[in-house]
């Protein structure tokens, strides 16, 4: 097991143990001045691949008010010799939720609103102020703690301008890319719209009657969105029965301006900046349930206490 190394920038790091290893290579918890970081060791990358993990690690991460996003774990310091690999910060993934695990834990409809603004942000930062894509948003590379109301956004490594080959996860494509286009701004909005709904709503934006007729909801929305068979909140062909957990989210914990923007996302072209500030005054107008968690509407997604429970 490598013991220590020395980055291009000749800072020197401990090797404290290994935590996992994967088909891209192997990841270490390592240690600078007592300070815990995470090296990343790549496995045969490409010449490609590596030139623009260097040009991440020297041009850091999106800046948020003038200062470094702290959403993104971010490549920080690459190293050459003996192996190929990079440092970034550390994070206890065991204090985060994965978005399969949030959608298994109480947690409220305002708290997940403003989980799903925090991530917009950060991806507008990083389109603005970088000029990259992310490329490949789907429900792994996004961790979240809702109880600090912080998210972080991991597997970095891919992020760039991505002229070249389709990026990203089935389930999370919309129509260019599934019809062999680039990835390009639109593509990472479109899939963090359908992070963003998953998350708030528990159900994918395009699984309905029609998806569920597929093997597999990925086959199934893919197809949906091909066919134009229409957000499940507003076609009858794809519908989403008004049995299922999505359905009674969206009737008594969406508010209507709410419910507006979520149809206008799906059906029409909205700027991000729309949907954050949509984000925005549904959190701004939550109130506080007796139970103590938040709620824009008269029932609290958490404990169903009607009006009469909220102040």
């Amino acid at each position: 097991m490598i013991k220590e190394f020395i980055t291009y920038t000749g800072l020197r790091y401990k090797v404290v143990s290994l935590v996992n290893t994967g088909a891209q290579g192997m990841i270490y918890k390592v240690t600078r001045k007592d300070k815990e970081y995470v090296l990343k060791v790549l496995r045969n990358p490409t010449k490609e691949a590596w030139e623009n993990i260097k040009r991440l690690c020297l041009s850091g991460p999106p800046l948020k008010m003038g200062k470094k996003d702290k959403n993104f774990v971010w490549p920080l310091h690459y190293v050459e010799e003996p192996f190929k690999g990079y440092v970034m910060d550390y994070v206890d993934v065991n204090e985060y939720l994965s978005l399969e695990e949030m959608l298994q834990v109480k947690c409220s409809i305002v708290d997940r609103a403003e989980l799903a603004l925090q991530f917009l942000e950060s991806m507008n930062n990083l389109h603005q102020s970088k000029g990259m894509i992310y490329g490949d948003i789907s429900q792994t590379n996004i961790m979240f703690h809702p109880s600090e109301a912080s998210i972080k956004i991991i597997d970095n490594d891919n992020i760039g301008h991505h002229s070249g080959e389709m990026l990203g996860t089935k389930g999370f494509l919309n129509r260019a890319l599934l019809l062999g286009g680039k990835p390009d701004f639109n593509s990472d909005l479109f899939a963090s719209y359908v992070l963003m709904h998953q998350l708030m709503l528990f159900a994918h934006p395009y699984y309905g009657e029609f998806a569920k007729k597929y093997q597999s909801m990925e086959d199934g929305v893919c197809e949906a969105i091909l066919q134009d068979k229409g957000y499940v909140f507003s076609s009858k062909e794809n519908e989403i029965k008004k049995d299922t957990k999505a359905f009674v989210v969206w009737k008594h914990f969406f508010t209507d301006r709410l419910r507006e923007l979520f149809k206008d996302i799906f059906n029409k072209t909205v700027r991000v900046d729309v949907v954050i500030a949509g984000l925005r005054e549904f959190i701004d107008s939550a109130r506080v349930c007796a139970c103590g968690e938040r709620t824009s509407t008269n029932i609290c997604s958490v404990c169903y206490k009607t009006k009469e429970g909220v102040t």
